[in-house]
C-alpha cells in the first residue's frame, strides 16, 4: 500500500515468537497504520502520523501520505513537535514561526496547516500524539465532527497500544514459562489436550523419557506407560480421576524410549482456562529409581543394622546436648529397670546408678563432652533397676560430637555384662579356691608320706601304699575338677575311689544310697577313707579271698531336728577277724583325722568275726557346705 510506514526503530520481539504471533503483530501494525490513513482522509490532509514517547524523544509509530517519498519531513514532525494537552489546531503555521521551524526543521514537505490530538490512557498517563498535517492552510482549522473522529481516532490508538503491550506482556510470559519449563530438567512436564495428546514436551521429559518434542508433538502420551498399565487402561483412569478430584497421583514403574523400565512418581491435572472449561492435562513425571533403590539399599542396611544389634543384646542412647533430650531404645530402659514406653532423662540415668558408681560415672560423662577432649567414651558400671530393683553391670561406649566448639550429641551403645562380671567374680573365687586346695592337697600328700613311711620295714609295701592313696587323691581331685570344684555326685566320688576294686566280672562291692552332692573337702576325705578300707579288704579281709563281698550303703537321717548323713562299710565272707587289732594302722588314723577334724563327723570301727565294719556320720550341712540335699 503506498504510503504506509512503519517505524523499524522500535525493538521487535518478532524473532521471539511463533508464526501465530508474528501474524498478531502483523495485524496490530495493520491497524495502526489504518487508523493513520482514517485520520488523513477524515481531516481532508496530506499526511497523518502516529507518534510515541521514547526514553528521550517521540519516534514515529505509524504513519500515513499521499506525498511520496515524505518520510523525511514525517520523521521531523515527531523528533521536534510537541505533545499537546488536548486537541491542539493551527490553521496556518506561518503565522507560528517557532512552531512552523521546529516541525519543519528537516522536511521537504511544505505544511502550513497542522492539529495534533493526545494519545491519553484512561488514567491519565500521555502516551504520544495522533497529529494531521497538509500543505495548504485553512483558516477555519476542523469541523466538529473531524474534531470528534480525531479523538476517537486518538482513544482507538490508546486501545491498540494497550492490547499491544498487554499481548507483549503475555508472550514474555509464555517465553518465561517456557524457559521455566524446560530449565526443569529433573521433571518431565508434558502438555496435553482433551484427549490426551501431547502439544508440549519440555527439556525435562526429553531427558527423562528419551524422545525429542518433535517426536511427541500430536501423539498420545499413552506412550510412556508400560504395557499392562495400557492393557488396565491406566492413563484413561488417570484423567477420569483429574477432572474428578483436580488431580490424579500415582507412583509406578514407566518406560523410557527404547523399552527400558524407571520408576517415577507422576501427577496429572486438568488445563483450565480463564472460564474454568478444560482444555487439556498436564503431567509431572519425576524419575524416583535411585531414590527407591537407595531407599531400598538404606532399609536392607537398617535390617542388617537392627538384626547385629539384636545379635549383640547391644542397646542404643542418643543424647541432644542442645535441646537436653535423651532417647533411649527398649534394651537400654531395660537395663535401667524400666519399662519401653517409659520418659528418661539425664537425672533418671544417675538416678539409676549404683551409689557406689554414680560420682565417678557422672565425672566420666563430663569428661567425655568436654570439647578439651576427643569425645571418647569406654566404661562399666553398675545400676540398681528403678522398677524392678535387680542389681546389674553395664559396658558403655559412645562417641560425642562437637560444632564450633561445643559439644552437641553424644550417641553410643550399651551392653549387659552382669553374666560376665559373675562369671569373672566366679573365677577369682575358683582361683583362690584352687590355691586353697593345692596347699591342702600338698599338706595331704605330705601327712600321706609320713604316715607310710614312719616305720615302714618294707621299702617296696610302703612305696605301693603311697602309690595308690596317691592315686586315689587323683581320682577325687579329677571328679571335682569336673564339677568346677562346687558339688560332685556322691556315686561319682566312691567308684573313683574303688574303681580298682571293682574290675571283676562278678561286683565285690555293692553300693546303694541316695543321690548325695558332696562339696569338694567332704569328697575328698570320704575317697581317701573308701580307698583304705577298699586297700585292707584286698589285704586282710573280705576282698581276700574268691567268696567274700563288702555292702557300702548310705543315707540321710534325720537326729535331733537336723538331718545327717550315715555311710556303713559292711565286710563279709572274708577271713574271720580272731582278736581285736593290736594297734591302729595308718589307714584308721586317715579315716578318723578325715572325718574329725575336715568334716566334724563320726568314726566308728568294729572287728566282728565275719569281718570289719565301718560307720561314718556327719551332719549333711558339713557334707555339704550348705549345698541343698537332693535324696531319691
Amino acid at each position: 500500500m503506498e504510503g504506509l510506514l512503519i517505524d523499524r526503530t522500535v525493538p521487535s520481539i518478532l524473532s521471539m515468537t511463533c508464526a501465530s504471533t508474528m501474524s498478531h503483530d502483523a495485524v496490530l501494525e495493520q491497524s495502526f497504520a489504518d487508523i493513520a490513513r482514517l485520520a488523513a482522509e477524515l481531516c481532508q490532509t496530506a499526511h497523518a502520523v502516529i507518534c510515541l514517547r521514547g526514553a528521550d524523544r517521540l519516534h514515529l509509530h505509524a504513519s500515513y501520505s499521499r506525498v511520496t517519498g515524505s518520510t523525511r519531513a514525517d520523521e521531523a514532525v515527531c523528533a521536534q513537535a510537541p505533545v499537546p494537552e488536548s486537541l491542539c489546531v493551527v490553521p496556518d503555521l506561518l503565522q507560528q514561526p517557532k512552531l512552523r521551524q521546529s516541525l519543519l526543521a528537516a522536511g521537504d514537505v511544505r505544511a502550513r496547516f497542522y492539529a495534533a490530538v493526545p494519545l491519553q490512557t484512561s488514567q491519565g498517563a500521555v502516551l504520544g500524539s495522533l497529529c494531521v498535517l497538509d500543505p495548504e492552510p485553512r483558516s477555519n482549522g476542523l469541523t466538529l465532527p473531524q474534531e470528534t473522529c480525531l479523538a476517537s481516532l486518538a482513544r482507538q490508538v490508546v486501545t491498540l497500544l494497550e492490547t499491544q503491550r498487554a499481548a507483549e506482556e503475555h508472550r514474555k510470559q509464555q517465553i518465561l514459562q517456557a524457559r521455566i519449563l524446560d530449565s526443569a530438567t529433573d521433571y518431565a512436564i508434558i502438555a496435553m489436550d482433551r484427549n490426551g495428546r501431547v502439544t508440549r514436551w519440555n527439556a525435562g521429559a526429553e531427558r527423562i523419557l528419551g524422545w525429542r518434542e518433535d517426536e511427541m508433538l500430536g501423539d498420545p502420551a499413552h506412550v510412556f506407560f508400560t504395557p499392562e498399565d495400557r492393557a488396565a487402561a491406566r492413563p484413561e483412569t488417570e484423567m477420569a480421576l483429574a477432572l474428578r478430584d483436580g488431580r490424579a497421583l500415582d507412583e509406578r514403574w514407566h518406560l523410557r524410549k527404547g523399552g527400558q523400565h524407571f520408576w517415577a512418581s507422576g501427577e496429572l491435572m486438568p488445563l483450565k482456562d480463564e472460564n474454568g472449561a478444560v482444555q487439556g492435562f498436564l503431567k509431572i513425571l519425576r524419575d524416583h529409581t535411585q531414590p527407591r533403590a537407595d531407599a531400598a539399599t538404606l532399609h536392607t542396611l537398617q535390617d542388617q543394622l537392627r538384626l547385629a544389634v539384636q545379635a549383640t543384646d547391644l542397646g542404643i542412647f542418643d543424647y541432644d546436648l542442645v535441646t537436653g533430650d535423651l532417647g533411649w531404645d527398649t534394651r537400654v530402659r531395660t537395663l535401667f529397670g524400666l519399662p519401653p514406653d517409659a520418659s528418661v532423662t539425664y537425672e533418671t540415668f544417675l538416678a539409676a546408678l549404683h551409689p557406689d558408681d554414680r560420682t565417678w560415672v557422672d565425672q566420666a560423662v563430663k569428661a567425655a563432652v568436654d570439647p578439651a577432649g576427643d569425645g571418647t567414651y569406654d566404661i562399666a558400671y553398675r545400676t540398681v533397676g528403678l522398677e524392678d530393683g535387680l542389681d546389674r553391670w553395664v559396658a558403655a561406649k559412645g562417641q560425642v560430637f562437637f560444632a564450633e566448639g561445643r559439644a552437641v550429641r553424644f550417641i553410643g551403645t550399651v551392653r549387659d555384662i552382669s553374666e560376665i562380671k559373675r562369671t569373672e567374680e566366679h573365677q577369682r573365687l575358683l582361683t583362690g579356691e584352687l590355691q586353697h586346695r593345692i596347699k591342702n592337697t600338698l599338706a595331704m600328700v605330705q601327712a600321706i608320706a609320713n604316715q607310710t613311711l614312719r616305720g615302714a620295714t618294707d621299702i617296696d609295701e610302703a612305696r605301693e601304699a603311697f602309690v595308690g592313696r596317691l592315686i586315689s587323691l587323683g581320682r577325687a581331685h579329677d571328679i571335682l575338677t569336673q564339677a568346677s570344684w562346687t558339688a560332685a555326685p556322691i556315686t561319682e566320688v566312691i567308684e573313683g575311689a574303688l574303681c580298682v576294686h571293682r574290675q571283676a566280672s562278678v561286683p565285690r562291692i555293692r553300693i546303694s544310697g541316695p543321690n548325695v552332692l558332696l562339696a569338694a573337702k567332704p569328697a575328698l576325705s570320704l575317697a581317701l577313707a573308701l580307698h583304705e578300707l577298699a586297700t585292707n579288704a584286698a589285704k586282710y579281709g573280705a576282698l581276700l579271698n574268691a567268696d567274700g563281698f563288702v555292702d557300702l550303703r548310705w543315707r540321710v537321717v534325720q537326729k535331733g531336728g537336723q538331718p545327717r548323713f550315715c555311710l556303713t562299710w559292711s565286710e563279709q565272707g572274708g577271713p574271720p577277724i580272731l582278736s581285736q587289732p593290736s594297734r591302729r594302722g595308718f589307714g584308721s588314723r586317715l579315716i578318723e583325722r578325715s572325718f574329725s577334724s575336715e568334716v566334724g563327723g563320726e568314726v566308728k570301727l568294729t572287728y566282728a568275726s565275719t569281718g570289719l565294719i565301718c560307720r561314718l556320720e556327719a551332719p549333711l550341712a558339713a557334707m555339704q557346705e550348705q549345698q541343698t540335699v537332693a535324696a531319691t
